[in-house]
This record gives C-alpha cells, sequence and structure tokens, in this order.
C-alpha cells in the first residue's frame, strides 16, 4: 500500500506488482503480442520482469526476448539535467532485431515525460514496426515530454504528483530481512 506524506509516496513490491497486472490487462485485451520487451534502467528492470512473466504466461509463448536501454535524467546529485541522456544503448546486433518488430517499452513511472519521449524516439529511429509503452504509475501532473501518436501508452495507476520512493530504494528493506532471519 502507498504510504504518502507531505512530499513523497512510499510504494511496495505489492503494488508495484498490482499496478503492471492492472496494465498488462489492458494490453492483453488488446490482443497486443509484442515481439520485444525493452526495459528502461533502472526502475523499468523491475516492471519489464513482470511484463514477461503475465505476457508469456497469457500468450503462452516460450519467450519474449528481454532488452535494457539506460536513460537518467537526474546527475549523480539527484539534480534534474536540462533533458534526458541514453546511458546505455542497445548493442548493433540488438539494435537490428528492433527493425521490423512489435516492441513494448516498460518503466515504473511516467512523470515528467521526457523519459519515455527520449526512449520513444530512439526505438522509432531503429525502425520497430510498432511501439507501445507500459508504465506501472503515471503522476497526474503536466508533462514536459511527448508521446508520438501512433505509440499506445498503458498505465496501471494513476498517482498524485508526488515523489515517489520505491521499496527497491530502500535500504530499510535489507535490515529487516537481515533481522528476521530471512
Amino acid at each position: 500500500m502507498a504510504d504518502a506524506n507531505s512530499e513523497h509516496i512510499k510504494v511496495s513490491y505489492e503494488d508495484v506488482h498490482l499496478a503492471v497486472v492492472n496494465a498488462c490487462d489492458t494490453v492483453i485485451k488488446d490482443s497486443y503480442k509484442p515481439d520485444i520487451l525493452i526495459g528502461i534502467s533502472t526502475g523499468g528492470l523491475v516492471v519489464v520482469k513482470i511484463v514477461k512473466a503475465c505476457l508469456e504466461d497469457y500468450f503462452k509463448k516460450e519467450k519474449i526476448p528481454t532488452y535494457v536501454i539506460g536513460i537518467s535524467y537526474y546527475d549523480k546529485n539527484k539534480n534534474r539535467m536540462p533533458e534526458p541522456i541514453i546511458t546505455q544503448q542497445l548493442d548493433s546486433d540488438l539494435e537490428k532485431k528492433i527493425e521490423g518488430a512489435k516492441v513494448l517499452i516498460c518503466d515504473e513511472v511516467d512523470d515528467s515525460r521526457a523519459t519515455l519521449e527520449k526512449a520513444s524516439d530512439y526505438i522509432l529511429g531503429l525502425r520497430a514496426r510498432e511501439l507501445r509503452i507500459l508504465v506501472a504509475h503515471m503522476k497526474d501532473m503536466p508533462k514536459d515530454g511527448r508521446i508520438p501518436e501512433n505509440v499506445k501508452f498503458y498505465y496501471g495507476k494513476k498517482m498524485p504528483p508526488n515523489w515517489i520512493d520505491y521499496q527497491w530504494g530502500f535500504r530499510e528493506l535489507f535490515l529487516i530481512k537481515k533481522n528476521s532471519g530471512i
């Protein structure tokens, strides 16, 4: 369950899982069967794993290839940069596999939309046949970036514009496990 305070909302793994499954249900209702999944590092890695499990199970695909790209909108001091930068591209062999493929980009949150715009431009530039985007959480706030008109967007849960603290960033989680003998 999300626990909101004046500036931050804490979100658990369970909250993320439920939001992603909700978004996957919409993908399934659309009968969209991606050829490739792309997770945006780092928060999108948890999301893309859940999406992979849901879609492979439903569509009975043996495996959906899953790739990772890195995009950063914040510097090492957590200050927002003027625009997101790609910190990890696909290697040239993987880039070739995007051409003509149906691709689903996965991330944890759509806040400014600038990161999703950067990811969309990159993948569309590799000539994906079809591109869609799935996020666990979509913040209810004005967006700086845009999603191209021909790209369908899925989200699991609408959130207030507060900063979201995801459980994978909580040091406390590891202390609880350590102290409980897990």
